[in-house]
């Protein structure tokens, strides 16, 4: 039997020169929505709300080569609870489409340069 020696990015980039991208999508979002699930169920594994989203890739720095895995990736997530809530009473994980992200600094910015002009 012969054995191949490859790095992982190696294999990643072979399956997306492939077109192998739906599968490198739905490993993602699986390891993703894992990691959740495990932090949601309070479990032994030490996952933190920052190392979840520390996972969630950057369009900013990635390779062009990747834009359409982590696209899917992102429209995949958004169809899963993926927004951390935690307040006194609960904390939670939580579907985007049913969170209400707080814009307050921006707006109070807005009045006060209104204000000044």
């Amino acid at each position: 039997m012969r054995y191949i020696n490859l790095r992982f990015t190696d294999f990643l980039t072979y399956l997306a020169s492939r077109r192998y991208n739906n599968v490198i999508c739905q490993a993602y979002v699986g390891l993703l929505c894992e990691a959740i699930r495990l932090h949601a169920a309070h479990s032994e594994i030490p996952v933190s709300v920052p190392v979840i989203y520390r996972a969630f890739s950057n369009h900013t720095s990635s390779e062009r080569r990747w834009e359409p895995v982590i696209t899917a990736v992102y429209l995949d997530m958004l169809k899963q609870p993926m927004v951390y809530h935690s307040s006194p009473d609960v904390s939670e994980w939580i579907e985007a489409k049913n969170a209400i992200f707080n814009n307050l600094d921006q707006v109070l910015q807005l009045v006060h340069f209104i204000n000044a002009v």
